[in-house]
């Protein structure tokens, strides 16, 4: 197994990504480093270049763009292209299949499906993932009574699968922490005039508890019977976030009280939680494991932690995703760190006659591409 063609020939699912933004594409070194970091702070900049994962990146960026692994260069070389050509070129050579995209981070700025669908190769599908925050925070301007929101919050979660959304995503764990009880529809209400009131005079942000747990747990409802997983931020994220609140031991509570029961949990990211998120995976048939973000972010450590991953999570459970959201290329280099770090994972196995070659195979194509087709009901091209 020691040839790399065996794992590039996989077809891949990135299972988690954000759509490429309309704005200006980074035209210096801040603006270029600032796509490799989760940090706002001006004076991190300076570290970024430091990092592993972006000298990595560095030369890998350099081999598909066919330029010396320089900043320089590599500006040269992508302003060449138009984002669109990017896209296509980094989907077609990482082996992508589908993608599965995330509209509802700054929408009003970010390329739509439908343009995403026109930009990638024939052989590639782009589906939706709907943001539920970003759908509260869009009604709330339009309905100053709760009772009026709650009938267009569900409207909004009619028939998703047929007009293109295969997953429902929250961000609870930016907002509020993921130690989520159950809806209080009382509580919830009681914070509405507010929210409609700063909705009213500017963007919103949702952070109110109660009306997060209510929308979360209706929403919940409505992935059961559509047969839709339910994703979920956990893990890190940038400073926005309280780690803290973000470990998935959290949902234990939500998972031990039924309220999540038939509907697939999908745990986003999880670093450094993906021991935590593969316990409970190993023990719940509702939750799977998204490593996205993770990988590549871990630069050289991708293998330890898709090992970590697979220590207690079932292979079957375990799935791929980029987490690209500024830099079209990260579709490219979180596939091409996945797919190194899956084979130095399973030929370990092979070697220590945990597996054999076949088995070994077989679980790196589940990773990066069955897991997400079945669970998400996809019908691959090819």
């Amino acid at each position: 197994m020691s040839d790399q063609a065996w794992i590039d020939a996989i077809p891949a699912v990135d299972g988690h990504l954000h759509p490429p933004q309309r704005l200006p594409r980074p035209t210096d070194r801040d603006a270029f480093l600032r796509l490799f970091t989760e940090s706002d702070a001006p004076a991190q900049l300076p570290h970024v270049a430091h990092t592993l994962y972006f000298q990595q990146a560095l030369h890998a960026l350099g081999a598909l763009h066919g330029c010396p692994p320089e900043i320089d260069a590599l500006l040269a070389a992508r302003r060449a292209l138009s984002t669109e050509e990017l896209l296509a070129r980094s989907v077609g050579e990482a082996n992508v299949r589908a993608l599965l995209v995330d509209d509802g981070y700054r929408h009003a700025d970010s390329y739509t499906l439908n343009e995403l669908r026109a930009a990638v190769p024939a052989d590639c599908q782009v589906w939706g993932v709907l943001r539920l925050e970003t759908l509260v925070e869009q009604l709330a301007a339009q309905h100053a009574d709760f009772g009026a929101f709650e009938e267009a919050f569900t409207d909004a979660l009619h028939d998703l699968r047929a007009r293109g959304y295969v997953a429902l995503k929250s961000i609870a764990a930016y907002r509020c922490g993921l130690a989520l009880g159950p809806p209080d529809r009382s509580a919830a209400a009681a914070h509405w005039p507010r929210l409609h009131a700063l909705a009213r005079a500017g963007p919103l942000r949702l952070v109110e508890k109660p009306v997060i747990e209510w929308c979360l747990w209706r929403a919940a409802a409505v992935a059961r019977v559509q047969g839709l997983p339910l994703q979920l931020h956990t893990g890190f994220g940038d400073r926005d976030l309280d780690l803290l609140q973000a470990n998935p031991l959290l949902l234990r509570p939500a998972l031990e009280s039924g309220a999540l029961r038939g509907v697939p949990v999908v745990l986003l990211h999880t670093y450094p939680y993906v021991r935590e998120a593969g316990y409970l995976a190993s023990l719940y048939p509702e939750v799977y494991v998204d490593l996205s973000l993770a990988v590549p972010l871990v630069g050289p450590a991708a293998a330890r932690v898709v090992s970590e991953a697979l220590e207690l999570a079932p292979a079957s459970k375990v799935l791929h995703g980029s987490d690209a959201a500024g830099l079209a290329e990260s579709v490219w280099l979180a596939a091409r760190a996945m797919r190194g770090a899956l084979r130095a994972a399973v030929e370990a196995w092979v070697r220590a006659g945990a597996l054999t070659a076949g088995q070994a195979e077989h679980v790196a194509a589940r990773v990066l591409g069955r897991n997400a087709a079945a669970l998400y009901d996809l019908t691959l091209p090819g």
